[in-house]
C-alpha cells in the first residue's frame, strides 16, 4: 500500500472484521472497571467493512488511490493455497456482548 499496489482480493465484497485503535483501548478499559464483566468480548467494530471497502480506507489514510483491479480469486489460491481460505472468506463477528453491556463505540464504521 505504501507503494500504491493495493487491491481488493477476489470479488472484495468479502466481510472483514475491525476495530479502531481507540475503541480497543476503550472497550479494554471499559471491561476492566465494569466488575460485572466476565469472560470473553468480541473486541470488533459493530459494523464488518468490504475487503474493498477496507482497501480503499487504508488507501486514503496513506494518502494513495486504489487503482490497480481486483486480485482474482484462482490467482490468490494459486500463490497461497490453503491460506487462500482466509484471505478469500467472509467473516462477520458481532460484539453482542458489548452491545449488551452497553459499550458504546468511537468508530462504529
Amino acid at each position: 500500500m505504501k507503494w500504491g499496489l493495493a487491491a481488493p482480493l477476489g470479488t472484495g465484497k468479502q466481510l472483514m472484521p475491525w476495530i479502531a485503535q481507540a475503541d480497543l483501548i476503550a472497550m479494554m478499559l471499559f471491561v476492566i472497571n465494569n466488575h460485572k464483566l466476565r469472560g470473553v468480548f468480541n473486541a470488533v467494530a459493530p459494523e464488518a467493512l468490504s475487503n474493498k471497502a477496507c482497501m480503499e480506507a487504508l488507501c486514503q489514510k496513506l494518502g494513495k488511490k486504489l487503482w490497480l483491479p481486483p486480485i482474482p480469486s484462482f490467482l490468490i489460491k494459486l500463490l497461497f493455497g490453503e491460506f487462500s481460505q482466509e484471505l478469500l472468506g467472509s467473516r462477520n463477528v458481532i460484539p453482542s456482548r458489548m452491545q449488551e453491556a452497553g459499550y458504546e463505540w468511537i468508530h462504529p464504521y
